[in-house]
């Protein structure tokens, strides 16, 4: 590993103990016993498999992504996606995208750099679909009057906003302008050196390879659904969870949770986001909604492992069916690049983003 890889790795890991602490600083460890004897295990078993549904619906979604670039059974490409998770559960420095391309790669034959590309453009979803949630909890839900802090929060909602109308835009003008953006960044990171502008442009290229995959509106407006149905189950498996312990809050308190914990997982921080999960969970319940501290960091741990336990054990599970091991997934940093990104060289039929999708122009 890397100097960098490993002084990100030590930050992930200062992050989750700090974001603990704060999540654990205020907390009675009796009262979390209560509540974990109080809660509905039957209303937790449904909620996992409500996760677990979404998480198919995730497959689905892939699979969709990748039908320009090759047709992929769903089979393989949920046994794929589980070791990606679970990689991304418990090992550092997120290799599980990673992970994911290289042996998407390794089993099709796909580029590398178009496999990653495919992830990106899922990924990309995912995040247009969460800014999205906290447009909504911004335009349609007002913040208790006397919450500390509440003009904050509503002015992130609203640069979230922003943010979604500028993903929106940047989508639109690089598919009716794709060379004219590559050379208009090509010109801006010039003066930063040939070295460093090659290595810009092999991620702007991989940023633009994944927009590019889907090339019709419609293609692009399904994507965008699945990723709708995906947030919508998981915001379902909320809903039962808070029944679960017996916690009665209004519908935007599962908007801004929704937005809150998962963008929050953009933080570097230890395997499985432990820390920062929990103190944001946490402080949306009990700053905004006003949940006693330690039913908020209760609902919180078992909100984790809800997701958390069931993707990991599928993850090893299909780990074992595709002969593949942790040792060799730990190689895949190396065998993708010291960068994080495919290596160009050694790469056959390597392409431009000019170039990703045409085999299927038609494809919607």
């Amino acid at each position: 590993m890397s100097r960098r890889k490993q002084l990100t790795v030590w930050i992930g890991l200062v992050i989750s103990v700090l974001f603990l602490y704060l999540a654990l600083r205020n907390v009675r460890f009796g009262e979390i016993r209560q509540a974990l004897g109080r809660v509905d295990v039957g209303l937790l078993v449904l909620a996992a498999g409500i996760f677990l549904i979404s998480f198919s619906v995730r497959a689905v979604r892939w699979r969709y992504i990748l039908r320009p670039v090759q047709e992929i059974g769903l089979g393989p490409v949920f046994s794929l996606l589980s070791i990606g998770f679970m990689a991304n559960n418990v090992l550092p420095a997120r290799l599980g995208e990673f992970v994911r391309a290289y042996f998407l790669a390794r089993k099709t034959g796909i580029r590398k750099s178009l496999s990653l590309a495919t992830i990106l453009l899922e990924r990309l979803s995912d995040f247009a679909a969460l800014l999205l949630s906290a447009l909504l909890f911004t335009l349609f839900f007002t913040m208790p009057a006397d919450m500390e802090h509440a003009g904050i929060v509503e002015h992130v909602g609203i640069v979230a906003g922003l943010i979604f109308a500028l993903f929106i835009a940047l989508l639109v003008l690089v598919h009716a302008r794709t060379g004219t953006v590559r050379r208009l960044i090509r010109t801006m990171i010039t003066p930063l050196g040939e070295t460093r502008s090659r290595s810009l442009m092999e991620r702007v290229d991989a940023f633009i390879q994944g927009l590019l995959i889907i090339r019709t509106g419609k293609g692009i407006l399904w994507v965008f659904t699945l990723s709708l149905c995906v947030w919508g189950l998981w915001t379902v498996a909320l809903h039962v969870t808070l029944r679960a312990f017996h916690i009665d809050v209004p519908f935007s308190a599962l908007l801004l949770i929704l937005a809150v914990v998962n963008l929050g997982a953009l933080l570097p921080s230890s395997p499985g986001y432990v820390g920062p999960y929990h103190y944001l969970c946490l402080i949306c319940l009990s700053e905004v909604f006003r949940v006693e501290k330690s039913l908020a960091f209760s609902f919180s741990a078992v909100m984790h492992a809800l997701w958390y336990v069931p993707l990991t054990g599928l993850g090893f599970i299909f780990l074992g069916k595709e002969h593949l091991s942790l040792s060799q997934i730990r190689s895949v940093e190396a065998e993708m690049g010291s960068e994080g990104f495919p290596p160009k060289d050694g790469e056959p039929g390597t392409a431009g983003p000019d170039s990703v999708g045409r085999g299927d122009p038609d494809h919607e």
